[in-house]
C-alpha cells in the first residue's frame, strides 16, 4: 500500500451528499486523516493509514477480491465502466454503501464483515454498470433512462448470488426460500418493491426480493443469459420498463405463460 493524504477536496463531495451528518460531526478527524491506497487493475481502495487501525486485514481481503467481481460482471454484461473505481472505506463507521457516479466513487464503512462489505460493493457496482449501459440504450422518445427494481436491486442481488454461491446450490437455495414463504406468490408482488417500499415490513421486502431473484434465475436457466441481459437493458430504458411486450420480446412468451412455467420449475402451487 502507498501512504497518501487525501484531505477534504477529493472526498468532501461524497460526504456532503451522502453523509452530511457523519461529516459534520467528524469533520476534524476526516479532514486530517491519512490514507493508504491499495491499487488493482480496476480499483483504488482507500483505507485508514493509522498504524493502530484494526481492520487492515479485512480491508485487504476485500480489495483482493474486487477485480474478480469486476471481471465477472463485465463478462456477463459486456459493459465496461470508467476505471479506476475509487472505493473509500471510512474507518469506525457502520455506514451503508453509497455511490457518487459522477466521480466514480463507492463509499462504505468498515463495520461489517468482509463478506458484508463485498456484498455492499457488489450492489453499487451493478448501479455503476447500469449507468455505463444506459446511454447506449436507444428508443425513439428516450428523454429519460433509468434503472428500475428489475435492473437495479433485484439484478444486483441475483448477480451477487451467482458470484458467491456454487451453481449447484442456487436452485436448492431459491426453492427452499420459496417453500418457506407464506401463501401463494404472484409475480405482480415484485412491483411492490418500488411502488410501496415504505409500507413493506422487512420480512415482506425480503420475500419479494427472494421472489424477484428466483424469477431471474429461472429465466436464465430456461432461456439463457443473453435473453436475461436483453431484459436488463430494456429495464434501463424508462420508455420501455413498463411495456408488457418486454417479456415476449426477451423470452418468446407472454408474462402469464412464463409465470406458470416458473411455478412448475420450483414446484409452486397456484
Amino acid at each position: 500500500p502507498e501512504g497518501i493524504h487525501l484531505g477534504v477536496p477529493q472526498l468532501r463531495g461524497l460526504w456532503d451528499r451522502a453523509d452530511s451528518k457523519i461529516y459534520s460531526e467528524n469533520r476534524e478527524e476526516l479532514d486530517d486523516a491519512d490514507w493508504n491506497i491499495a491499487r488493482s487493475e480496476f480499483f483504488n481502495v482507500y483505507y485508514s493509514a493509522d498504524p493502530d487501525y484494526l481492520n487492515v486485514l479485512k480491508v485487504r481481503n476485500v480489495a483482493a477480491r474486487l477485480d474478480g467481481i469486476y471481471r465477472f460482471l463485465n463478462g456477463r454484461l459486456d459493459v465496461q465502466t470508467e476505471f479506476p473505481i475509487r472505493i473509500i472505506i471510512v474507518p469506525g463507521f457502520a455506514l451503508r454503501s453509497a455511490i457518487d457516479p459522477e466521480e466514480n466513487i463507492i463509499r462504505l464503512g468498515d463495520g461489517a464483515s468482509w463478506e458484508g462489505m463485498l456484498a455492499s460493493i457488489f450492489r453499487e457496482l451493478i448501479f455503476l454498470f447500469n449507468r455505463a449501459q444506459a446511454p447506449a440504450v436507444r428508443s425513439e422518445t428516450a428523454a429519460q433512462r433509468t434503472q428500475n427494481v428489475w435492473s437495479g436491486e433485484i439484478f444486483a442481488q441475483y448477480h451477487s448470488d451467482r458470484f458467491f454461491y456454487a451453481e449447484a446450490d442456487l436452485l436448492q437455495k431459491y426453492r427452499f426460500r420459496l417453500e418457506n414463504q407464506p401463501g401463494t406468490l404472484s409475480w405482480s408482488e415484485v412491483a411492490e418493491l418500488s411502488e410501496r417500499t415504505a409500507k413493506l415490513t422487512p420480512n415482506q421486502r425480503e420475500e419479494r426480493m427472494t421472489l424477484g431473484v428466483s424469477i431471474l434465475y429461472f429465466l436464465e436457466e430456461a432461456y439463457g443469459a443473453s435473453s436475461l441481459v436483453k431484459f436488463w437493458k430494456l429495464h434501463l430504458d424508462a420508455n420501455r420498463q413498463d411495456d408488457p411486450d418486454n417479456w415476449r420480446e426477451c423470452f418468446g412468451k407472454p408474462y402469464r405463460e412464463l409465470e406458470a412455467e416458473w411455478r412448475r420449475y420450483y414446484g409452486q402451487s397456484g
